[in-house]
């Protein structure tokens, strides 16, 4: 089976899935099939999936602009503030007031506005702590879109 993007380009590949309808059936398969809401938060895309209690898809919507949200817009930010990824969440946390989010829309914007806040007095957590409520606001954002039901799961790199 090819799944992801690249799936119909696996030549050995007896049958192609969409990664969506993968990570239905794997939420279903380790959480349950009391699953319903399921966020994928990938590298690329964050999407957000309802499923019934076979784990087969019913909805889902994905994210409409850039990396913003995403694996690699933490990557960007990680790269920016010269800290290992690992470290992002738990230095998110570790500031005395929240920051107002930077721009949630684009990636691009929002490493510009890092710089910025750095340049006038920011900490590194404040500013790493400013991208990650951008990229909360974003995901709450998506769900709140298609509905958040009962049996909440969690996919994807970035849930980690």
């Amino acid at each position: 089976v090819g799944t992801g993007y690249g799936r119909v380009n696996v030549p050995f590949a007896h049958k192609a899935i969409t990664e969506i309808a993968c990570h239905a059936r794997g939420a279903n398969y380790m959480g349950g099939n009391k699953v319903r809401t399921i966020l994928d938060m990938g590298g690329q895309d964050c999407k957000a999936i309802h499923c019934d209690d076979k784990g087969k898809v019913t909805n889902f919507l994905m994210n409409d602009k850039c990396a913003a949200g995403t694996g690699r817009g933490m990557e960007v930010i990680s790269d920016l503030m010269q800290i290992p990824i690992a470290e992002l969440g738990p230095r998110s946390f570790d500031v005395e007031t929240e920051p107002e989010a930077v721009s949630s829309i684009c990636v691009v914007f929002a490493k510009s506005e890092a710089l910025g806040l750095l340049k006038a007095g920011y900490t590194k957590n404040m500013v790493i702590a400013a991208y990650c409520q951008a990229m909360a606001e974003r995901v709450v954002s998506l769900l709140e879109r298609i509905g958040v039901e009962e049996g909440f799961f969690i996919t994807g790199g970035v849930a980690q």
